[in-house]
């Protein structure tokens, strides 16, 4: 993969916004969100807020959709180890699901709770009706075997 560094938007979603040359960290509703880029592995490496919503998932998304890399198809693997409240709901993982159909983004996404597991799999069995695109984890080493796999 290439990198050409270029000045990117990114969108304000009710917190502040810090952007480094590979890194970018912005809280929303008190929590945390980074978004680091690994270009020698076409990766991009997203660590999850601690209180996960319909809401918030959508707004990780549009700062996704705003970065060069996302479109060029890097991976995307989702960190949810600290994700401690899951508000989503059927609904919202469906709209996500639909709204990242043609999306060519291999998403790998590592959890730690029975919940965010639960959501998580729905997720990737509404996503990977076209091919098989999407994958959980309960950790990273097997989810970036698979990301390397792919």
């Amino acid at each position: 993969c290439s990198r050409s560094w270029v000045l990117r938007a990114f969108y304000h979603v009710g917190g502040g916004i810090e952007a480094h040359k590979s890194r970018l960290r912005f809280s929303m509703d008190s929590n945390v969100v980074s978004i680091q880029v690994d270009d020698p592995h076409c990766l991009i490496r997203v660590s999850l807020p601690r209180e996960l919503t319909d809401t918030s998932i959508i707004n990780v998304f549009a700062l996704l959709r705003a970065m060069l890399e996302f479109a060029n198809a890097y991976s995307l693997l989702f960190d949810g180890t600290d994700v401690q409240h899951t508000k989503l709901t059927g609904d919202g993982i469906f709209n996500l699901a639909r709204s990242t159909a043609d999306d060519l983004n291999r998403v790998a996404m590592v959890v730690s709770t029975p919940v965010a597991f639960g959501m998580a799999r729905m997720y990737e069995i509404c996503s990977n009706w076209k091919e098989e695109r999407v994958s959980v984890f309960s950790d990273k080493e097997s989810a970036l075997a698979w990301l390397r796999a792919g």
